[in-house]
């Protein structure tokens, strides 16, 4: 391993997708990079990863893992890793930027990128977090293919804070999960309301069945696969399907954004302008799920890579201009 430069190109904060395609661009061009590695993902609880192309169906651990061999092997002389979180960014005093890992060591460089990632915001609802990732799904671009030719699903409406978003999200993957199952059952979990509401009345129409009944908790089946997740009732009824569908609301994973002062979307994201990813503070990049509204590991790695090729063509420019200036 190289020796750390005093100052790096670039800190790449995340060591997911997104950030090792970052690293990957960047030492391409021999820009160097320190990624912070926290070894903490999102999908954790998935046993694969899908439309990837190579990697369709594949353990998104031993993706990482091969990344994270590849640039150890073939670019240790400019990427750097460090298995550590981070505790804060901001700004240094000759336009660069400050890093301070969890451990309390300080790292500078010229440019940064967020590739932190989101977190789920789990429902209120027992037993919700246990079948997250494993019978209930947010993506089925993701998960359907594996529950296809499926006797049921469900689509709940949970999150208070954004009903009618909820029943706009239940309407659309109502119809894409009859690609996938016989029967599809809507769990309003109490939101009786809604029973009249416009979106809800036509899909009870076309045929989707409507459960207004509070939800008590969700239980699923271990063993043996494939099994089924029960949705209790708390008036003691109870209906097995065969996956369930919810799409939680997210939030930026770590408060860099904040420190940083970066603008976010309506939806809550790093607000960034294509093709390169920067944010709205200058040699300040995102790239990943902290970025993009379609939080895939295919979009993760697109924009890592644009995202590093953007720290490099800012880099480029600088060296450039000081080059003209001792000519």
């Amino acid at each position: 391993m190289a020796t750390c430069p005093s100052i790096f190109d670039a800190l790449v904060i995340g060591a997911g997708p997104a950030g090792l395609s970052a690293a990957l661009a960047l030492g391409r061009v021999m820009r160097t990079a320190a990624i912070f590695d926290t070894g903490v993902f999102r999908n954790a609880p998935a046993n694969h990863m899908h439309t990837v192309p190579t990697w369709d169906h594949q353990s998104p651990v031993a993706y990482r893992q091969q990344c994270i061999t590849e640039l150890r092997q073939r670019y240790n002389g400019t990427i750097h890793f460090a298995n550590t979180g981070v505790a804060s960014v901001k700004a240094g005093k000759d336009s660069d930027y400050v890093v301070t890992d969890e451990a309390g060591k300080t790292w500078m460089g010229r440019k940064v990128i967020l590739a932190t990632g989101v977190k789920d915001v789990m429902p209120d609802v027992k037993g919700y977090a246990q079948a997250w990732g494993r019978y209930i799904f947010h993506c089925l671009f993701c998960h359907g293919f594996e529950q296809r030719g499926s006797e049921s699903a469900g689509l709940l409406v949970l999150d208070k804070t954004i009903l009618s978003t909820e029943i706009e999200i239940a309407v659309h993957f109502g119809h894409l999960a009859l690609q996938f199952a016989k029967k599809i059952t809507v769990f309003l979990d109490g939101h009786v309301e809604f029973l009249e509401d416009p979106r809800i009345k036509g899909l009870e129409a076309q045929g989707f069945l409507i459960n207004p009944k509070p939800i008590s908790k969700i239980t699923y089946a271990a063993d043996p696969e494939p099994g089924f997740a029960t949705v209790h009732l708390e008036d003691g009824s109870e209906e097995n399907m065969s996956f369930l569908v919810h799409r939680p609301r997210t939030l930026l994973a770590g408060d860099f954004a904040n420190q940083l002062g970066l603008e976010l979307t309506e939806a809550g994201d790093v607000k960034t302008t294509p093709p390169f990813y920067e944010t709205s503070v200058k040699g300040v990049f995102a790239a990943g799920d902290c970025a993009v509204p379609l939080k895939q590991v295919v979009w993760a790695v697109s924009t890592g890579v644009s995202a590093g090729s953007g720290v490099n063509f800012q880099c480029l420019g600088a060296d450039m201009a000081a080059r003209s200036k001792l000519s």
